[in-house]
């Protein structure tokens, strides 16, 4: 994994892969919601959601997500 970010409250992101606590979800948006990520499938643009072309691990403390990029292997 590399590029490690943390995201505005506000902010979700959308990817072609996230992974959240063990768990895969093929083109996605992960966002928090009363405190809790939310992840559903992408079925349109969302504002303030960042797009990641690519895999992408979520994390979730202190309110905020961080998100780590994976590096494709080759």
């Amino acid at each position: 994994m590399a590029a490690k970010h943390t995201l505005a409250p506000h902010q979700g992101v959308m990817a072609h892969r996230i992974i959240f606590e063990g768990k895969e979800y093929a083109m996605s948006i992960a966002r928090i919601e009363g405190g809790e990520v939310v992840i559903t499938p992408y079925t349109g643009e969302v504002h303030s959601t960042i797009f990641v072309n690519g895999t992408v691990a979520v994390t979730f403390s202190d309110g905020r997500l961080t998100i780590e990029e994976a590096m494709e292997q080759k």
